[in-house]
């Protein structure tokens, strides 16, 4: 779902800011496509979730594109 919507209102090198990332959903999906994000949360856990998960994303260019 977030990358639909990024797809269809951001272009690649884009910035995508997330002012509540919560688990970083759109985070990631931005990772992903190429985009510049922009993450805040007030909970250090959801901070370190969100980080891990970026550091596993795999860019959409060495998979294939959406």
């Amino acid at each position: 779902w977030a990358q639909f919507w990024l797809r269809n209102i951001t272009r690649k090198g884009g910035i995508v800011l997330d002012p509540f990332m919560g688990s970083g959903t759109a985070v990631v999906a931005a990772a992903q496509m190429g985009r510049v994000a922009i993450g805040i949360d007030h909970d250090p856990a959801c901070i370190q979730t969100t980080i891990d998960r970026v550091n596993g994303v795999k860019m959409l260019g060495e998979i294939g594109n959406l």
